[in-house]
């Protein structure tokens, strides 16, 4: 990575709501499909169509996450707090839901990344497993207390996984090396994206900060303080945690509030652009 290149230069921040009136329940997760956008609550898999929402599936289990799978099925997780993590796959084409148990507690957060999908669970295992057959369940890396959210680098040489502990964890899925530990947040990690290039990883959190760690992209990086290095801190995005309308505001917003947890982040379509949401 050459080091002149320059990290994200615009940060964009607004709120980021699914409106209330369709639903009884909290939803913990959404994702689109071809243009449809399925919800996931407890009371499972469902999707919205025009105002209405139809319910697609309800799993044997507790359905906390999903995500996309190929072009016409989802990768669920959930399971039994305590008791049993699961995930399943649904095929939208025939209603068909096959799912397997990976751990003892909930499964929070997934990804996918080609046939291999990552989960991060409660009880602080981040795992792999190979789709759609569900085999060589691998632990990647540990948290020391629940993990959050869990995502591949486009170019699949990376996992990176944020919990509750205030950790995010960086591991090589190329070469074995000892994970990469974070500590730069103060609070619950909720979000992480990498650039489309891969060169930047983004954590945002509790803390309400948005930090921005370079990143190694060689395929064996033989010393881990040279392959990732924090570079930009963003904080008092203008967030307010009592704001009820839409936000535009920039940052360097120098008010003394109680300024809320960054909940999503995701890289735009223009170059060096981050979008930051609470």
């Amino acid at each position: 990575m050459q080091s002149a290149k320059k990290p994200a230069c615009f940060l964009f921040v607004l709120f980021l709501c699914v409106s209330n009136r369709l639903w009884a329940e909290p939803v913990t997760d959404a994702t689109i499909i071809d243009g449809q956008t399925y919800f996931c609550s407890q009371s499972g898999i469902s999707v919205e169509r025009g105002d209405q929402l139809h319910l697609v599936y309800q799993p044997d289990f507790r359905s906390v996450c999903l995500v996309g799978y190929g072009c016409t099925s989802l990768l669920v997780g959930g399971g039994e707090p305590e008791i049993s993590g699961q995930v399943g796959i649904l095929d939208l084409t025939n209603g068909q839901f096959n799912s397997i148990q990976v751990a003892r507690d909930l499964v929070y957060a997934v990804d996918v990344r080609d046939n291999k999908a990552a989960l991060a669970c409660a009880d602080g295992s981040v795992l792999t497993l190979i789709l759609p057959d569900f085999i060589s369940n691998h632990v990647i890396h540990q948290h020391t207390a629940t993990v959050t959210v869990v995502q591949f680098s486009n170019n699949g040489l990376w996992l990176a996984s944020g919990g509750l502990d205030s950790l995010v964890i960086l591991s090589s899925l190329t070469v074995e090396t000892e994970p990469i530990l974070l500590q730069d947040h103060t609070a619950k990690v909720e979000c992480l994206t990498f650039s489309p290039d891969d060169d930047f990883l983004a954590s945002g959190a509790q803390d309400g900060k948005i930090r921005i760690h370079a990143v190694s992209q060689q395929e064996q990086p033989m010393v881990k303080a040279n392959s990732v290095r924090l570079i930009r801190t963003y904080t008092n995005l203008g967030l307010e945690k009592m704001a009820s309308t839409e936000s535009t505001s920039m940052m360097n917003d120098n008010r003394q509030n109680d300024y809320a947890s960054i909940g999503a982040i995701a890289w735009g379509g223009i170059p060096e652009t981050l979008v930051a949401g609470s």
